[in-house]
């Protein structure tokens, strides 16, 4: 089960890296690579899920701690329109 803690936190973590603005993305590369998080993530969450309710909130609660850690460590360069 450590290389599922280790999996949530990561794609928690690549997502905050990419929702930090650091990468030059245009609109549409950020779109495709939101869209491969978000199935990534999902995918974590309805497999965690097949083992029973406490691993799916398990592995939500990973992936928002990666993404916490990443923000915390990139901060938020996006600029509001």
């Amino acid at each position: 089960m450590l290389e599922r803690v280790i999996a949530g936190l990561l794609i928690g973590f690549v997502a905050g890296f990419i929702e930090s603005g650091l990468l030059p993305f245009s609109d549409k590369t950020r779109w495709v690579a939101d869209g491969v998080m978000v199935l990534a993530g999902i995918g974590f969450v309805v497999s965690s899920f097949s083992f029973g309710p406490a691993y799916g909130i398990a592995a939500i609660v990973e992936i928002a701690i990666g993404f916490s850690a990443a923000s915390k460590v990139f901060g938020s360069r996006t600029t509001q329109s």
